[in-house]
């Protein structure tokens, strides 16, 4: 028999009179599987996150959760919430393992890799700039179960080092992974990325 999926949206709609408004959609998020979703404006992206994200509620249509299921968004990592939390607390260094790419792996050589092992001492609402992305990349890269939310990641210039972080982050996590993007944003290496792996393509446009 089937796993019942993480979330399912049915015939889901809110605000669909404005132009940032979202009518009728419906998709599966299975446990362990990887999308990339495709909008037509940022503004209906972004309702689509708050949904998911259970921020919002749909004026129509059913949002069912079939577990009480952990998400992380990189958006609200990235800014959207105020977190008062230690950067070293909320990342639990102090559990050195975790799995990743189905090995047991040490999260101080993820801090060492990104060059980021001084984040752990300041409040997370202080990290500014390369910092934050940092901390966003190594929160998602710790989380072992649940769904991941990316959008944010996607749309910023990232240099080499952070991309093949944000790269190896998508093709490693054990969770379940939601990619987000624009129609018309393109980025020739993830495309290549994503054609190695396999992930569902959901266009809501």
């Amino acid at each position: 028999m089937p796993m019942p999926p993480l979330i399912k949206f049915l015939n889901v709609s809110l605000y669909k009179d404005q132009k940032f408004g979202i009518n009728g959609i419906g998709f599966d998020v299975q446990k362990r599987r990887k999308y990339l979703f495709t909008l037509p404006s940022p503004e209906k992206l972004q309702t689509l996150l708050g949904l998911i994200e259970g921020r919002f509620r749909p004026d129509s249509g059913v949002v069912h959760r079939y577990e009480k299921v952990f998400i992380q968004s990189d958006r609200l990592l990235l800014g959207e919430k105020v977190y008062d939390k230690n950067a070293g607390n909320f990342l639990k260094l102090t559990e050195q393992h975790f799995f990743f790419d189905d090995k047991r792996r040490v999260k101080q050589n993820f801090l060492l890799d990104l060059k980021a092992r001084h984040i752990r001492h300041f409040p997370i609402y202080k990290l500014r700039g390369e910092d934050r992305l940092k901390f966003a990349l190594l929160a998602l890269t710790f989380q072992e179960t649940g769904l991941i939310l990316v959008s944010e990641l996607l749309q910023t210039d990232l240099e080499s080092d952070l991309k093949n972080h944000l790269f190896r982050l998508i093709r490693g996590t054990r969770c379940a992974l939601c990619l987000f993007k624009v129609e018309g944003q393109e980025d020739e290496q993830l495309d290549e990325l994503l054609e190695e792996i396999s992930v569902e393509r959901i266009d809501l446009l």
